[in-house]
């Protein structure tokens, strides 16, 4: 696929806003990111064009394609640094009372059986076999810091990004060598925001305070400095 000396990481939801700003930093870098996408072909081969990557469909509903893509980057010629994990589901913005089953369980199987499945596959098949690898994951300012609540009304969007955070909790417990970090953006412009009021958006954007999809990928590109460096 490629020379023995290439570097790759894995970028899921890399079509997103943040997935493609990550990706093209890794190859002004010098890394090749592996694009995993879940419907939008054209984009994907787009962006695996601009950064010698290459695209990889993931379904992280789908225990099949999960274990499809473990089983492609196992051929890859080169080392798989680690994954930033940036997929997820939009939000849907509904009271938590009125969050529905079907809602729930399709909001934890994307946030947390998919990817807990996905994490599995690179720990036991490709990083345990050096006691090296880096995940670096998006979570939410949604779920609130110590000082302040949870954000209302993001509903199972907010309760299955702590659902990711406890499988990352529990990675670090028993793989000590393993690197987890976790980035957590505020209100960023991206397609995501198309779920929100568009009149509390534009106040946001008149003061400054939307991120760009550039500058959280740096926040995630600083956990990867190390191997590229």
């Amino acid at each position: 696929m490629t020379d023995m000396g290439s570097r790759f990481v894995l970028v899921t939801g890399a079509t997103g806003g943040v997935g493609r700003a990550v990706c093209e930093q890794l190859s002004a870098l010098g890394i090749l990111p592996v694009i995993a996408f879940h419907s939008n072909d054209e984009l994907a081969h787009e962006i695996a064009l601009k950064t010698g990557g290459f695209p990889i469909k993931l379904d992280l509903s789908d225990d099949l394609s999960i274990d499809a893509l473990v089983d492609g980057l196992c051929q890859l010629r080169g080392r798989l640094i680690g994954i930033a994990h940036c997929a997820s589901p939009s939000p849907h913005i509904s009271k938590v009372e009125k969050i529905s089953p079907e809602e729930m369980l399709s909001f934890w199987r994307q946030n947390v059986v998919g990817p807990h499945r996905l994490l599995a596959g690179l720990v036991d098949r490709l990083f345990k076999v050096s006691k090296v690898g880096k995940i670096v994951a998006v979570t939410s300012f949604g779920m609130g810091a110590p000082e302040g609540g949870a954000m209302p009304n993001l509903g199972a969007y907010t309760i299955s990004k702590y659902g990711l955070c406890g499988v990352l909790a529990l990675f670090s417990a028993e793989y000590r060598w393993l690197e987890i970090h976790t980035v957590s953006p505020g209100f960023t412009d991206t397609p995501m925001l198309e779920v929100f009021d568009q009149r509390f958006i534009e106040i946001l954007r008149s003061e400054g305070k939307l991120s760009s999809p550039d500058k959280i990928a740096q926040q995630i590109l600083h956990y990867f400095l190390t191997d590229i460096q």
